[in-house]
């Protein structure tokens, strides 16, 4: 079992978290071992509807919306390589 305190990054690292309620306790906990962090909540949600030109709420591939019916039923696996590389530490 992993904890946040075996997160051990660099005291410079800005930590960037969409975790919904989970975020919360999260940041609190990085933020008392001296991390500094921000819970960005909705904000990338919205960064994806703007650079689609989303006149309204839609679905977004890989991501779960909850200001969506059926927002949840879109989450597919993500192939992507990259993607995974950027991971640096899952909190279990």
């Amino acid at each position: 079992m992993k904890f946040v305190s075996d997160i051990n990054l660099d005291k410079q690292t800005l930590i960037l978290i969409s975790l919904g309620p989970t975020a919360t306790a999260l940041v609190y906990d990085l933020h008392r071992l001296g991390n500094q962090i921000i819970d960005f909540g909705h904000f990338d949600i919205n960064y994806e509807y703007y650079i689609r030109n989303a006149r309204k709420k839609i679905k977004i591939p890989y991501k779960y919306v909850n200001e969506v019916s059926g927002g949840s039923k879109n989450i597919i696996r993500v192939k992507d390589k990259n993607y995974y590389k950027q991971i640096i530490f899952k909190v279990t």
